[in-house]
């Protein structure tokens, strides 16, 4: 089943609770490093749709956890830029 979010966007109701969108605010821009909301360490996403971001910019991220809860990995990736 789908659903519509506030933005129009059709998105998947039985995607796992790990799997999530926020912001993110950038830390470093050579290499590029964010720092996730509510979270106290940087690290690199592994990709990003933005060009030109620079330090204190407020980006938009996707972020995919590993499944199995015995492996610590997470996927990040920055899709947008605050205005």
């Amino acid at each position: 089943m789908r659903k519509m979010n506030h933005l129009g966007m059709i998105i998947p109701t039985d995607s796992p609770e790990s799997d999530r969108s926020g912001w993110a605010t950038v830390t470093d821009d050579s290499p590029l490093l964010i720092r996730l909301d509510n979270e106290d360490d940087s690290f690199a996403p592994v990709a990003t749709l933005v060009a030109g971001l620079a330090i204190n910019d407020r980006v938009w991220v996707t972020l995919a956890t590993s499944p199995d809860p015995s492996v610590k990995s997470r996927t990040v990736v920055v899709i947008g830029k605050a205005q």
